[in-house]
């Protein structure tokens, strides 16, 4: 642990859940959910992972969690806005991906950040001393997981900023493709991307009967291929008690895919007539930045239903 963030993985989550009392974490991180019931038959200074959460400053020798680390967790578990980013790239092994997620929690006026990432069982297994296949370790113990202050801010324009610029270093720099920009229109996308789903001469026919160029046909089949690019979805959504996910999710995503004939950007509008559009544009980091803002800026302004 640093002053700056919290590094730990899943497994040890659950002893500071335990330890804090907080019973859930943002549901896209697959956090075991703290069940006091379920729990007390056994101290949580009783499990490895309490362990480990002393050998790295983490929990106190008085067993008090440290105190800039409540504070993180208390707004994790708590917010009353959340941002996640979701990032699918392919996976070391032929036909897998990996996948890593980032959410940025809102309680009030403070933001705070939380990944889960793929960690390296060869690691882990070194550093427990396991003397199996490293491969058979649970993701709970391989995973790694990134807590981090992002700042105090009541302004919601400064707000806006300060997320996005979390999600725009999380994607990294990528060349943009050299494509023209193109509307098309949601469902059509969706239709061919389902009807046919690992057909790219068919997704490709589909695509050009709308009108698409060849060379955004090209992309597209390509962000479809999970061994040859990197898809990262971006969504947004408010947290009010009471409330259902449909209710309380943003519409729109922003998702951004890299490729090897570049990054384009992807994000959906509404027009008056109720027509949902899909826009493909070059993924310049001015374009994903302020496509990744208007969501931000969005959801941060939409006003919360009461109940």
């Amino acid at each position: 642990m640093t002053a700056h963030e919290l590094n730990t993985f899943p497994a040890a989550m659950w002893a500071l859940q335990s330890i804090l009392g907080l019973e859930c974490m943002p549901q896209s991180l697959r956090l075991a959910p703290y069940i006091p019931s379920g729990s007390a038959h056994i101290p949580v200074t009783e499990y490895p992972e309490y362990t480990s959460l002393v050998r790295a400053g983490i929990v106190e020798e008085s067993g008090d969690v440290h105190a800039a680390v409540s504070d993180w967790l208390t707004v994790v578990s708590r917010p009353d806005l959340e941002v996640q980013l979701v990032i699918r790239r392919p996976g070391l092994i032929e036909g897998t991906v990996r996948e890593s997620v980032t959410v940025i929690c809102r309680m009030e006026c403070w933001l705070v950040g939380i990944s889960r990432s793929p960690g390296d069982p060869d690691e882990v297994a070194r550093e427990i001393g396991f003397t199996g296949d490293p491969d058979t370790l649970p993701p709970e113990w391989v995973d790694r997981i990134r807590v981090f202050p992002i700042g105090a801010i009541s302004d919601p324009a400064r707000q806006t900023e300060a997320i996005t610029d979390v999600l725009v270093a999380e994607l990294g720099q990528f060349e943009s493709a050299d494509i023209d920009g193109v509307n098309l229109r949601l469902d059509t996308f969706l239709h061919a991307s389902g009807t046919a789903a690992g057909d790219q001469e068919t997704f490709s026919a589909m695509l050009a009967s709308q009108g698409v160029s060849g060379r955004v046909v090209s992309v597209l089949s390509e962000v479809m291929s999970l061994d040859r690019s990197a898809l990262a979805v971006v969504s947004a959504r408010q947290v009010w008690a009471g409330s259902t996910p449909e209710e309380r999710a943003l519409r729109r995503t922003v998702s951004v895919a890299d490729c090897t004939l570049g990054r384009v950007s992807m994000s959906q509008s509404l027009a008056q007539d109720g027509t949902w559009w899909l826009s493909v544009w070059p993924g310049h980091s001015s374009t994903v930045r302020a496509d990744l803002a208007e969501l931000v800026g969005e959801v941060i302004t939409a006003p919360a239903r009461t109940h």
